[in-house]
């Protein structure tokens, strides 16, 4: 079998037999000295001895991912990988790692656990490295203990999902004061306070598939950083501009999936920077003018699935930069004029209302000016509204009721 250098500069290869795979000794890997990716995933690995890598002083990467049967790593399996940044063992059936499994890995930056076996992670495993990247998900046996990230104090980016962890605190980041992103999707925590993230310098936090039902209004209080928020799929049915209101520089937020059956007033009003809001599958029965107020750089809004039967006039005419509108999925019978004013960005609008209960009416016929100004794609008019003399598509209806 031959095991080949991934190095776009220099290629080099040499020939093993599945008996040496299998058992990694020292010496094997000799002749690939400069050696900068090697990937050896997949291969049956079942065994490494210390010092195995030992003559590739100049591997920048490398990959260990499903050895079904690499079942340790024990202590100084990577002495000498001096340059190491990128260290993959994702998928192998690895549950513990020694205090030392990463002893001499001075220059590594990120590493992949994910889809592993691991309940408890020895007390300073990772302080010899320098990660930024930790990845632990799908680790569901996982328990948290004090000091489990000591030593990281440049990690930037930490992905818990599907760790079963059910509740989040301050003192979890004592020792990683410089994360921007967290991960915790599919996990088991059921509210976030002000002490889960407390002056964590985030940008990016996905909390999606858990169970929270409760979120206090200083929960981000420190966290005005913040640019991308998922809280989809979670049991959250109200959601506040108390709340929201420390996240000045928020972009992306992700409601969907939840029991939201409505929107506080002026909800989005102190999150300016707004360009994409999912509130798909919620409760929602209607949508008043205060809801988006003065987001002019909103672009997104998913409203599919729910239950909005009203929508009041004018609600998005402080949306000048809006491009994709979902309205599909709901109860309305009538869609007043919503005040879609012309793009300053030349954007056109794909505006998605299938599967309404629509009546034909005059109150719809701002929909045909629109599109004949090209703030809104003509696809709208292949929806279907319901007359006296039966269902017909928007076109025909407008060509004959909607003419100056």
């Amino acid at each position: 079998m031959k095991i080949e250098c991934f190095d776009p500069w220099k290629e080099s290869s040499i020939e093993v037999t599945q008996d040496q795979l299998t058992h990694l000794k020292p010496g094997l890997f000799a002749p690939m000295s400069n050696c900068k990716e090697l990937r050896l995933s997949n291969l049956g690995i079942s065994e490494i001895d210390p010092g195995s890598f030992e003559q590739l002083e100049s591997l920048e990467s490398l990959s260990l991912s499903r050895n079904s049967d690499l079942n340790s790593l024990p202590y100084d399996t990577f002495r000498d990988l001096h340059k190491l940044t990128h260290l993959y063992l994702i998928e192998t059936p690895l549950r513990e790692l020694s205090e030392g499994s990463f002893h001499g890995l001075s220059s590594l930056r990120s590493i992949h656990l994910a889809w592993n076996d691991f309940r408890i992670l020895p007390e300073g495993i990772f302080s010899e490295t320098q990660l930024k990247v930790l990845l632990l998900k799908y680790n569901p046996g996982l328990q948290y203990t004090p000091n489990m990230f000591q030593g990281l104090s440049f990690l930037q980016t930490l992905d818990l999902g599907q760790t079963n962890l059910h509740a989040i605190n301050s003192r979890m980041w004592s020792d990683t004061p410089t994360i921007n992103a967290l991960f915790f999707r599919d996990n088991k925590i059921t509210e976030i306070t002000g002490d889960s993230f407390s002056n964590l310098p985030l940008d990016s936090l996905t909390l999606s598939k858990n169970l929270i039902d409760s979120i206090s209004n200083d929960a981000f209080l420190n966290n005005s950083k913040l640019e991308y928020l998922a809280l989809d799929e979670n049991r959250l049915t109200h959601i506040s501009a108390a709340m929201l209101s420390p996240l000045s520089q928020l972009k992306t937020l992700i409601l969907g999936k939840n029991a939201i059956t409505e929107l506080g007033p002026n909800c989005f009003q102190h999150n300016p920077e707004l360009t994409q809001i999912w509130l798909d599958s919620n409760k929602l029965t209607a949508i008043h003018a205060s809801t988006f107020p003065s987001l002019s750089k909103l672009e997104t809004v998913y409203l599919q699935y729910n239950e909005i039967a009203t929508i009041d006039e004018a609600s998005f005419s402080d949306t000048p930069r809006l491009q994709y509108l979902t309205l599909f999925k709901n109860k309305l019978r009538s869609i007043p004029d919503l005040g879609i004013s012309p793009s300053d960005s030349g954007a056109v609008l794909e505006f998605e209302i299938f599967s309404n209960p629509l009546q034909c009416e005059s109150g719809l016929c701002w929909i045909q000016r629109a599109v004949d100004s090209g703030r809104i794609k003509q696809s709208v008019l292949q929806e279907r509204c319901s007359s006296s003399s039966g269902k017909q598509d928007l076109w025909s209806y407008f060509r004959n009721n909607c003419s100056e």
